[in-house]
C-alpha cells in the first residue's frame, strides 16, 4: 500500500510539473485506493462452562491449567481458582467441545466434573 501511494505522489508531481497543472487539479484524475473488501468475520458463538477441578495443589497448578486451557483452539479465556477448586472458561462453541475441553484438563494431570454449562 505504501509503495501505491509513493508511485501515485510521484505521478501527480510529474503530471503537475509537465502540464502545469496544480497538484489539487492533477489528483482526481487518480483513482483512489481502497483497501481490498474482507468478509466479515463470523461472530463466536461464545458459552461458559464451569468444572471442579481435584489435583490442585499450589498456585502454579491454577497458572499452569489457565495457560493450558488458553492453548486449546477455540477458547476465549480461562480463569482458575485454586482456593475453590474451579476452573471457568469462556469458549467459542463453534471451534470447541466441552469434551474436548475435559481431555485438555485431563492431559494436563487433573481430575476433572463438569459443574455448570451455558
Amino acid at each position: 500500500m505504501r509503495h501505491l501511494l509513493l508511485i501515485a505522489i510521484t505521478a501527480i508531481t510529474a503530471i503537475t510539473a509537465l502540464g502545469g497543472l496544480t497538484p489539487a487539479q492533477a489528483a482526481p484524475a487518480w483513482p483512489a485506493f481502497a483497501p481490498a473488501a474482507t468478509a466479515p468475520a463470523p461472530q463466536p458463538d461464545e458459552r461458559r462452562v464451569t468444572f471442579a477441578v481435584e489435583g490442585m495443589t499450589c498456585g502454579h497448578c491454577a497458572t499452569s491449567l489457565a495457560a493450558g486451557l488458553r492453548r486449546v483452539e477455540g477458547v476465549l479465556d480461562a480463569r482458575v481458582a485454586l482456593d475453590e477448586r474451579r476452573a471457568q472458561v469462556r469458549y467459542d462453541a463453534q471451534r470447541v467441545t466441552v469434551e474436548r475441553l475435559i481431555e485438555a484438563v485431563e492431559e494436563l494431570g487433573y481430575r476433572v466434573e463438569l459443574e455448570s454449562e451455558g
